[in-house]
């Protein structure tokens, strides 16, 4: 009886640790993720955006490096947005970042969920260019209007995720210090949730909203929008494609953008 008792013991337990779902790090498309793996995250994006009450067209490449320790505890990334616009009847105009970044969480429970805090630095590298308000967008703050050339920019953020295998959700709170070089540093406080059902065993349907609002003025005050998109969670290989939408007034501060995602964890 004790060795029955023994045997299935020794079966029972590795079939329920298995049993326990284990984070998967879903890459959002505007928040910061939650427990990324390492690997290489590679996006484009095509922009419409307003300019004195006139339609343009700009690109946007992001390339992101990321190292995961401790068991993904703790990340560490290093990423390169370039932009470029065209506007009017002017030439090509493009601008550059570099962007450090850094995160600590860890698991809630057994049942999926996640924390997580960080931070963000944006340094402005490119110069002799027009007000990229003029040039689209590529910054993980997707507003073209802030995006300025000799701007900084410094994001600390805090957040809670959970992926069970059928339903996927965020909330992210943090605040933006910007930085430009020749007028007052402004602070903005930023909010964002995440909604997604896994269709298949590699393809979760999402939603996402990012709000964000000027605390020192009210030249940003209440920009909302919204980013439905699919994604194909593939192991290794990982791709998406998203739509920005602004809310409000035309445009909101965010241009209408459609992007393309492709992460890369070896």
């Amino acid at each position: 009886m004790n060795k029955a008792l023994v045997v299935a013991l020794v079966v029972s337990l590795p079939a329920s640790a298995a049993a326990i779902p284990y984070f998967r790090p879903v890459e959002p498309f505007h928040l910061q993720p939650v427990a990324p793996a390492s690997g290489v995250l590679i996006e484009h994006r095509s922009t419409f955006f307003d300019v004195g009450r006139d339609l343009h067209y700009g690109m946007g490449w992001l390339f992101e490096g990321r190292l995961a320790l401790l068991d993904r505890r703790l990340h560490l990334a290093l990423a390169f947005p370039l932009a470029m616009g065209f506007v009017e009847d002017e030439e090509a105009v493009g601008l550059g970042n570099v962007e450090f970044g850094a995160g600590f969480g860890d698991a809630i429970g057994h049942g999926g969920g996640r924390w997580g805090v960080g931070m963000r630095i944006d340094v402005p590298t490119a110069t002799n260019a027009p007000a990229p308000s003029e040039a689209g967008i590529a910054s993980r703050t997707y507003n073209h209007e802030r995006h300025e050339i000799d701007a900084a920019n410094a994001r600390f953020y805090a957040d809670v995720g959970i992926d069970d295998g059928t339903f996927v959700g965020q909330v992210e709170g943090g605040f933006d210090t910007w930085m430009p070089q020749y007028t007052d540093a402004e602070l903005m406080a930023r909010f964002g949730f995440l909604v997604g059902v896994h269709l298949a065993a590699r393809t979760i349907l999402m939603m996402e909203m990012a709000w964000i609002d000027a605390v020192t003025s009210s030249r940003y005050d209440g920009r909302l929008s919204l980013q439905p998109g699919v994604r194909f969670a593939a192991g290794k290989l990982d791709l998406a494609f998203y739509l920005s939408i602004p809310v409000g007034s035309p445009y909101g501060g965010n241009a209408f953008a459609m992007g393309f995602q492709l992460l890369w964890n070896p």
